[in-house]
Order: structure tokens, then C-alpha cells, then sequence
């Protein structure tokens, strides 16, 4: 998946993020909400805010698609 960068103030919550790189990337193979969005390997929570995470200027979180399942598969 593509980086992009997003600018947001420090009491912002990431709810306005996840918004935004959603509509960025879904596609027809891609359902809403699917993203799961980390941050130094924690999970980011949609009322989280980048002061509430200890962020500073140019960090970054990772976005990753999730995943159902993983059963067996026979």
C-alpha cells in the first residue's frame, strides 16, 4: 500500500485519519473498516489523539488490512 502523509494537530482524533485513508484506499476488493492501525506495534483506537500516543512531528502509523479467519483450510 502507497504511504500518505496526513496532518493533523495533536488533539485531533484519529477517527479523522482513519476517515481519510479509508476513503483513500477502498476499492472494490477492499471492504470499509477493515484497516487495523498500529503505532510503535500498539493498536491506535479510533478516540485516540496523536498527544495521547506520546506522537511527535514526523511519526508514523501503520496500516494494516485485517484478516478473518484463519482456520484450517481443509
Amino acid at each position: 500500500m502507497p504511504e500518505i502523509t496526513v496532518l493533523v494537530r495533536r488533539d485531533t482524533k484519529f477517527s479523522k485519519v482513519f476517515q481519510a485513508a479509508e476513503v483513500r484506499y477502498t476499492r472494490d476488493w477492499v471492504e470499509p473498516c477493515t484497516f487495523k492501525f498500529t503505532y510503535e506495534g500498539k493498536r491506535v483506537q479510533k478516540d485516540d489523539t496523536p498527544a495521547a500516543i506520546d506522537m511527535e512531528d514526523g511519526d508514523t502509523i501503520d496500516a494494516h488490512l485485517g484478516q478473518v479467519g484463519g482456520g484450517p483450510w481443509w
